[in-house]
């Protein structure tokens, strides 16, 4: 068993949609290690993530962090993003509160 450490988000601007910011490779399974969020912006935003089953949808049944709090210039690692086994076609998707004011990053473990 192959395990690699990995950038599974690269740094971006989370977009005020909901949006597919990483999808686990077919074959492999993933930890997710650390998602972090910034708000470089002088106003508060809030940013909401899906953990996606595939072939499902973001909605009320895959919401981890609905309208969590991003204070003006500040940066967030919320530890419910931390440890989650996600299996092959399974997607993390985000949506911000506004364009532009949110920027992303994540780790996790590949598993293959």
């Amino acid at each position: 068993m192959a395990t690699t450490l990995t950038q599974i988000i690269t740094p971006q601007v989370v977009a005020n949609s909901i949006t597919t910011y990483y999808t686990v490779p077919t074959g492999k399974k993933c930890v997710t290690r650390a998602i972090t969020f910034c708000n470089p912006t002088g106003t508060a935003r809030t940013v909401s993530v899906y953990i996606v089953p595939s072939g499902g949808s973001a909605d009320n049944t895959t919401t981890l962090l609905k309208s969590y709090a991003v204070d003006t210039l500040e940066t967030l690692t919320p530890s419910d993003l931390q440890n989650h086994v996600l299996q092959a076609g399974d997607t993390i998707d985000i949506i911000a509160s506004s364009a532009s004011s949110i920027t992303v990053l994540g780790s996790g473990t590949e598993v293959s």
